[in-house]
């Protein structure tokens, strides 16, 4: 297949020679082929395609279109049909570089979104944990997977227990939830079939929901369908280990 376009050791100078704009330049363009001349600001893409659409002339080497060598100001035909080559050719390039820019702005959006996504399931996620205000183990469960809990009726879902140091689980009737609160002094008395010791302490946490009774003296005029309020106490000095 004959090229349409042959440039053969083309090059141009400027300023009676002193000034090289194009150097040594050799190629062929097939029919139907597209080819696109890249390179800095000053590389010589414009004088090129100048020479080669006829506007300018060669000051060393050939240029042939259809076999034909080109002549600065000859030929106007072929020379108005390579300028709208040059043409066709500055609007593919103008519409790549749209159209790089646009895929390039719809992937970042695509990475916006992606990540506002990311930050809606983190934020999802979030709702669904319970974050307790101290540092324990769980030693009872209340609530198990399935089963609902709201905001709007508290209720217990776990015991914590601090583990490091020993504590009281005491129930208090709920009569006496006045007279109690957070670091109040307190004895406990721990009594045996052999002696009986007294400890003092102070009430760390208190419950803010009331329960049923668990416990009883087994006195005859005792009740037992009143409330209770569990009350964490903290030993000063704990018992020994039996």
């Amino acid at each position: 297949m004959r090229p349409t376009i042959t440039i053969r050791n083309v090059e141009k100078f400027y300023a009676g020679g002193e000034s090289l704009a194009v150097r040594s330049v050799n190629l062929a363009i097939l029919p139907g082929e597209l080819t696109i001349l890249m390179g800095p600001s000053g590389s010589g893409k414009t004088t090129l395609l100048s020479m080669i659409g006829g506007v300018l002339s060669p000051t060393r080497g050939e240029i042939s279109v259809c076999g034909t060598a080109l002549k600065s100001g000859s030929r106007p035909e072929e020379k108005d049909r390579t300028r709208a080559m040059l043409a066709s050719a500055e609007s593919e390039v103008a519409r790549r570089k749209a159209t790089h820019s646009f895929q390039v702005k719809s992937a970042e959006a695509q990475v916006e979104q992606a990540r506002a996504q990311v930050e809606l399931a983190s934020a999802e996620l979030d709702k669904t944990r319970m974050l307790a205000q101290v540092n324990g183990t769980v030693v009872r469960k209340y609530m198990y997977p399935g089963e609902v809990i709201d905001v709007l009726h508290p209720q217990p879902v776990v015991t914590l227990a601090d583990l490091t140091q020993l504590r009281l689980a005491a129930d208090v009737d709920e009569s006496d939830y006045a007279q109690l609160h957070p670091g109040q002094r307190v004895t406990i008395a721990i009594e045996s079939a052999s002696d009986a010791k007294s400890y003092t302490g102070t009430v760390d946490t208190i419950s803010p929901i009331t329960g049923q009774k668990r416990f009883s003296t087994g006195e005859a005029k005792e009740r037992q369908d009143v409330k209770i309020i569990e009350a964490i106490i903290k030993f000063d000095t704990p018992p020994p280990a039996r």
